[in-house]
This record gives structure tokens, C-alpha cells and sequence, in this order.
């Protein structure tokens, strides 16, 4: 199979194995085939997982580079400077501790370990029963999120462990178990929203990790006006006395607010040129952030398309009110109005909850975070 002619990405390949059972990854479409096309798979017993998201456990797509990638930001760097591991974390291939110095070593080991490394799930059982009877424990208690076939393989053999008692706790129950708090929040585990993905374009930083540089080391990020904005020449008075002049050639600007890639958006060139940077660019902060949040469509119930909408805090519309009398075509109108930007975002990535602008001038995103979490009918959305 993996010798025809496909990317390495689009090959079907072995992630996880154990005494009775082996999983096989790859495209859908490419899985559908194997499982069609070969008599041993049509003869055997197979099981759909809901896995979405990326591809892991594949040796043939990453390697190291792509670990350190993910690994060595600023932002671990910083927080795993200082930390050493302390209790041991159990490979998911040989079932080992991971010989890990600092919290960067471990990071590095496991990120590498999920990335090219399959499963060996019997190493895994061997290895916390190894553990529990090196121990010599007398109670052992197991959180699981549910009980497939690996954790029932687990939970036997830990059982058979001579005077242990054994206690299993269900996770799914607590997650979506119900927060009851009259005196309203107190803490992160009882707040109404969750900052679990961000992206950003600001002057001097076109991601989060530069942007909190740029805070950090308190830059100032002022330049002369860019010449792809306007001929500073012809609308600068230093002595403040011409009208609809400015008194200075300097302010805060993001970098190249036009770069936009329409085909990965499904929009035409005609239509990304009439369309407002800013909703380009809503477009492509969204995209990150749902990546960073690793967000997947209709992976649980509040990921359902159904229940997520998007919330748009936005004060300004200088685009539509420049190009009101220059450049007024076809896509003028959804290119322009500030109402159409969180719908575009809700159309690309078919959400079907509401879809709100909201300007309330500089409280316009805290204004949306408030319009989000008043409706408690809405359920939970983004």
C-alpha cells in the first residue's frame, strides 16, 4: 500500500499495537481502501476511533525538528527553565520513566515519543505494574476516561496485583459535571470563559510569543508612517494649522496588514482586494487560534457546529469609509460592512451560532465577552 506514489502524509501506517488488537492511522479515504481491498482486514474485526485533528505516532512525517518546533518557544523555555520532574512519567512506547533532567528534557521526550514513536500498550501495563509492585503500593487508584480495550487490559492486570486495593475513577463524570457556586466565580475551574486558544496581529508583533516581548521587554514600536498606508508628505503639518493634517509622521502600525492567501479561504482575488484587511485578517487570527486552541468540529458536544458562534469586538471601519466612493463593486458591500466580518468567519468555518459585531468604541472586546456569556440559553460557544 505505502508503496504507490502518495505524500507522505496521505500513507497508512501502524500507531498503536498490544497482545490482541493493532491500530492503523492514515486518511479516511486511504483507511477505507486498506480495510476494503485486503481480505485479512475483511475477515477481521475493526473499529472506527472518532480521532480528528493531525496525524500522530508517525515516524515517516516528523522527526526531531518538528518536536523542537512545538517545544522550544519562549514561552516553555521560560516556564520550564527552573522546574525539574519529580515523579516519574511512564513512556507510552516502552513503558519506561523518561530519563529527563530538567522539564524542557521531558517536554522534548514526550513531543518526540507522540510525534514518531506507536504505542506499545502491553509495555505500558508492565510498566505500572512494575511500578505499583517495586512500590510495594497497598491502594492504587486509576483515572480513566473511559473503558477501552487497553484500560480493561490494565485494570486485570493490576487486580491480579497480590494485597493492592484497587480503585478506578471516571473523568468524564467530573469534567462535565456541573459547577454550583451562588457566591459566583472564585477561581479558574468556576469562571463562565476559558482562554484556551489566541492568535494576534499588533504593531511589532505578528504572534502571540512577539507580542509578549514586546510587553516584556517594554519596546517602543513606533515608526514614521509606511508609505503602503499614505504619503505622510502631502498630510503632515508640523504646526498643527492646516486642516485635516497631522502634527507628527510617526505611529504604531501592524506589519503587511494586506498579506492574505484567498484560495486557502475560498475567496477569489477579486473579492479579497474589495474586502477589508480587517476582516482578512479576522479570518486568519481565527485560524490560529482555533489550531493553537486545537479545536476540532463536532469532536464532543461543545465542539458541535451547531452550538459555536462568533462574538467580534471592532470599533473602526476606515477601510469602508475611505474606498466608500472609490472602489464600490460587487463585494463592496460583504467586503466592507463591518457586519459581515464575524459572519464570514462563521461561514468559513461553518459555525451555525450567532454571529455578532459589537462596538461599543475601546470596550469593544470586553463588550463582546460580556455579550457572549449573558444569554445562558445560547449554551456554550466561542
Amino acid at each position: 500500500m505505502n508503496s504507490q506514489k502518495l505524500p507522505e502524509s496521505g500513507k497508512v501506517f501502524i500507531s498503536a499495537v498490544s497482545a490482541t488488537s493493532v491500530t492503523i492511522s492514515g486518511p479516511p479515504s486511504r483507511l477505507k481502501k486498506v480495510l476494503n481491498d485486503y481480505d485479512y482486514f475483511r475477515n477481521s474485526r475493526s473499529v472506527n476511533l472518532p480521532v480528528y485533528g493531525g496525524m500522530c505516532h508517525a515516524e515517516h512525517v516528523y522527526d526531531e525538528s518538528h518536536a523542537s518546533t512545538i517545544v522550544k518557544t519562549k514561552h516553555l523555555e521560560r516556564l520550564s527553565s527552573n522546574l525539574v520532574p519529580t515523579l516519574p512519567v511512564l513512556s507510552s512506547g516502552t513503558g519506561q520513566a523518561y530519563l529527563a533532567q530538567t522539564a524542557t528534557e521531558l517536554f522534548m521526550q514526550v513531543i518526540m515519543e507522540l510525534l514518531t514513536q506507536k504505542i506499545c500498550w502491553d509495555n505500558v501495563v508492565r510498566g505500572i505494574v512494575r511500578q505499583c509492585t517495586n512500590l510495594e503500593a497497598l491502594s492504587c487508584q486509576l483515572h480513566i476516561f473511559h473503558k477501552s480495550l487497553p484500560t480493561q487490559e490494565l485494570i486485570s492486570a493490576l487486580e491480579d496485583i497480590p494485597s493492592m486495593e484497587l480503585s478506578i475513577h471516571n473523568l468524564t463524570q467530573w469534567i462535565f459535571q456541573p459547577q454550583i457556586d451562588e457566591q459566583g466565580p472564585r477561581g479558574p475551574m468556576q469562571s463562565k470563559i476559558a482562554i484556551v486558544g489566541m492568535a494576534c496581529r499588533l504593531p511589532g508583533a505578528d504572534d502571540i510569543e512577539e507580542f509578549w516581548d514586546v510587553l516584556s521587554k517594554g519596546l517602543d514600536v513606533h515608526q514614521e508612517i509606511p508609505p503602503d498606508r499614505f504619503d505622510i508628505d502631502t498630510h503632515w503639518d508640523p504646526t498643527g494649522k492646516e486642516l485635516n493634517k497631522s502634527m507628527t509622521r510617526y505611529g504604531c502600525f501592524i506589519q503587511d496588514p494586506g498579506m492574505f492567501d484567498a484560495a486557502f479561504f475560498n475567496t477569489s482575488p477579486r473579492e479579497a482586494e474589495q474586502t477589508d484587511p480587517m476582516q482578512r485578517l479576522a479570518l486568519v487570527t481565527a485560524y490560529e487560534a482555533l489550531q493553537r486552541a486545537g479545536f476540532v468540529p463536532n469532536r464532543t458536544s461543545s465542539s458541535n457546529s451547531h452550538r459555536v458562534g462568533t462574538f467580534y469586538g471592532q470599533a473602526a471601519d476606515d477601510y469602508r469609509e475611505v474606498n466608500g466612493g472609490q472602489q464600490v463593486g460587487t463585494y463592496y458591500i460583504p467586503g466592507g460592512c463591518r457586519a459581515f466580518g464575524p459572519g464570514r468567519i462563521n461561514y468559513f468555518f461553518n459555525f451555525w451560532g450567532p454571529s455578532f459585531n459589537v462596538d461599543t468604541a475601546c470596550s469593544s472586546s470586553l463588550a463582546a465577552i460580556q455579550v457572549r456569556i449573558l444569554p445562558e440559553q445560547w449554551g456554550n460557544r466561542i
